[in-house]
């Protein structure tokens, strides 16, 4: 599994979605994964779009400040209180 960090992912096709799995996180933290075991096509996937590739901590520390984000932003939000916290995430 590889996470990556894009503010705005547009790159990833249903071709895509045919060799691996993606899954997004706050904080624009994606991970994507071979659906066939070290195909190799999720690190072929990130080198073609040049994507900006995070270790597991990297990703953990974007995610968390991006929980913080959506919290504050909620929080800020013109809905009734207590509505919606995001809880924290602990990537694998």
């Amino acid at each position: 599994m590889v996470y990556f960090h894009k503010e705005q992912l547009t790159e990833f096709t249903y071709a895509d979605g045919e060799r691996c799995t993606l899954k997004g996180y706050p904080g624009n933290v994606y991970k994507i994964e071979d659906k066939v075991d070290d195909s190799g096509e999720s690190s072929a996937f990130i080198s073609k779009h040049s994507l900006d590739e995070k270790t597991r901590s990297q990703a953990q520390t974007l995610v968390n400040q991006g929980i913080i984000d959506l919290n504050n932003f909620m929080s800020d939000a013109e809905l009734p209180s207590g509505t919606f916290t995001q809880g924290a995430i602990t990537l694998e």
